[in-house]
């Protein structure tokens, strides 16, 4: 969908979603067969809470930038809830 691509170019997209349809959107982003989006939904999940960043690097193909970063991991035990 290059339209789409052209349209949104140069600005920032937030996805909140579940595991499985960030799988679907790295497919299609990242033109992964797939059988590489059903060997990532297996082996490469998405942790809760976790950030992933595509840079669009083509009019239609995406990149890693950040991939399934959980902040929380690295964070120090606490009490507050």
């Amino acid at each position: 969908h290059i339209w789409q691509c052209r349209r949104y170019g140069g600005k920032t997209l937030v996805i909140g979603a579940h595991g499985n349809w960030l799988n679907l959107f790295e497919g299609v982003a990242c033109n992964l067969s797939w059988q590489e989006v059903e060997d990532n939904r297996k082996n490469k999940t998405f942790p809760n809470c976790s950030i992933s960043v595509f840079d669009l690097v083509a009019l239609d193909k995406f990149e890693h930038r950040l991939d399934r970063y959980a902040p929380w991991r690295d964070a120090e035990p606490t009490n507050y809830a």
